[in-house]
């Protein structure tokens, strides 16, 4: 069977659109875009308020376990 532009598919889309994917797409976006720093800050802040000091400390962390590739397990 010959799948069209744009058709999605099963296989495709329960592999690729993974928890993991998502988290480090917004990881990489909240590197580069300051209004998605603010807010992955905001809610990580309001969840887990004693998990960082401040929001600079929050984006090294995110920089350092996107370098060392520990914590994810697929590219984009």
């Amino acid at each position: 069977m010959v799948r069209k532009k744009g058709e999605p598919t099963d296989e495709l889309d329960e592999d690729y659109f993974c928890r993991e994917r998502f988290q480090l797409y917004l990881d990489l976006l909240s590197l580069e875009k300051e209004d998605v720093a603010d807010l992955t800050w905001f809610f990580v802040s309001a969840f887990w308020p004693a998990q960082f000091s401040d929001k600079q400390d929050y984006l090294m962390t995110i920089k350092e376990q996107i370098e060392c590739g520990v914590f994810y397990d697929v590219e984009l």
